[in-house]
């Protein structure tokens, strides 16, 4: 698989086009969720989080919207760098990008770049459907269950046993404020 197929199919290029005719977001509902998991370097996961987005235009909109949603997630937590992992060659691309995009989710990024600041470092970083399985996972339960989650602490554990064992494969390298 070349690094410009799409990360889903892998068999066509990763596009706007090609991203929201295979894999639409839920149409009838405009609806999507995002999983965020917060690990220390160690791999040991601190926070898990998912939201709910509303009235979402595209899996791009909703992958960016992800992207921003995890920088937010960094300055609540006082992180002086942030490696962020998303599924989304495309998106992941442009939130690394100091370019102005211009394209339907240039805003989104824009609001990504403005929020860099808050950081000694922030890093973006592919990584393919399979390895990010705790957010997907996350999403999903958000998805059908309609709500929104914030796990710390003790509902952080059970959520923790519930997964399989080093997954991911990465660890997002954070240093406390």
């Amino acid at each position: 698989m070349t690094e410009d197929h799409c990360s889903k199919c892998r068999q066509e290029a990763e596009d706007s086009i090609h991203v929201f005719q295979r894999f639409p977001i839920a149409k009838e509902y405009n609806r999507s969720a995002s999983g965020l998991i917060v690990k220390e370097q160690e791999g040991r996961i601190v926070v898990a989080k998912s939201i709910l987005h509303e009235n979402v235009a595209s899996p791009f909109a909703a992958e960016a919207y992800a992207g921003y949603q995890a920088i937010m997630l960094g300055i609540q937590l006082g992180y002086h760098t942030l490696d962020i992992l998303g599924d989304s060659k495309t998106v992941t691309i442009k939130c690394q990008s100091e370019n102005r995009d211009r394209s339907e989710i240039g805003a989104i990024i824009s609001d990504i770049q403005g929020l860099k600041g808050f950081f000694q470092k922030v890093r973006f970083y592919f990584i393919p459907k399979t390895g990010n399985i705790e957010a997907h996972r996350l999403a999903k339960g958000t998805l059908k269950n309609g709500e929104e989650q914030y796990l710390e602490g003790e509902t952080l554990r059970t959520f923790c046993e519930e997964q399989e064992p080093n997954r991911l494969g990465y660890s997002e390298q954070r240093e406390r404020r």
